[in-house]
């Protein structure tokens, strides 16, 4: 079995076309890497402030239950 056609033009359009999928296919897999690092960055004030009400409903909930006996 042969990877490629004998005949030469058919050939060079063969490797040339396998050549732009192996190129096509890494631009695609930089692209989305960039945009995870992109979206991971916008996320980082977010999550920051997700722990921040986090910590603050537990004070919450804990100057309640302090409270909780007082009549």
């Amino acid at each position: 079995m042969t990877w490629y056609s004998e005949i030469p033009a058919r050939r060079t359009r063969q490797i040339v076309g396998d050549a732009w999928l192996v190129l096509w296919s890494a631009l695609w897999i930089w692209v989305a890497l960039r945009l995870y690092d992109l979206i991971m960055n916008l996320a980082a004030p977010g999550l920051a402030v997700a722990d921040g009400a986090t910590d603050l409903a537990g004070r919450f909930t804990s100057a309640g239950e302090a409270l909780g006996g007082v009549p």
